[in-house]
């Protein structure tokens, strides 16, 4: 969502004082508004906007509809569909004695 682009502001912070975010996700927009959170992505989000304000650096949010022919968000929007058809190869050596361990934990034999 916003966190890498939040991060990468906190490391150009010294350049500019002044960005402007947009997306074309309300709900995330919704998110960020919450104060009592309980999603661990948006609480860090909001610290990291909170140490930016403190330092001054001014940080505005745009909903864009998506879309519309907005080259940027539809250029964005071909990429995260593309990522999530990208086969993913995970090797985890998870020993079977932790499987058999955790299936009885469980109660069953």
């Amino acid at each position: 969502m916003f966190i890498n682009a939040v991060k990468w502001i906190a490391e150009q912070s010294s350049v500019i004082s002044e960005y402007l975010i947009c997306t074309d996700s309300l709900s995330s927009l919704d998110s960020l508004k919450c104060i009592f959170s309980s999603n661990n992505i948006i609480v860090e989000i909001q610290k990291q906007l909170k140490s930016l304000k403190d330092k001054n650096i001014s940080i505005d949010f745009a909903f864009v509809r998506g879309h519309t022919g907005v080259l940027g968000n539809e250029r964005t929007d071909w990429l995260a569909k593309a990522a999530t058809k990208r086969k993913i190869d995970i090797d985890v050596n998870i020993p079977k004695s932790f499987y058999k361990k955790e299936w009885r934990s469980l109660g069953y034999q």
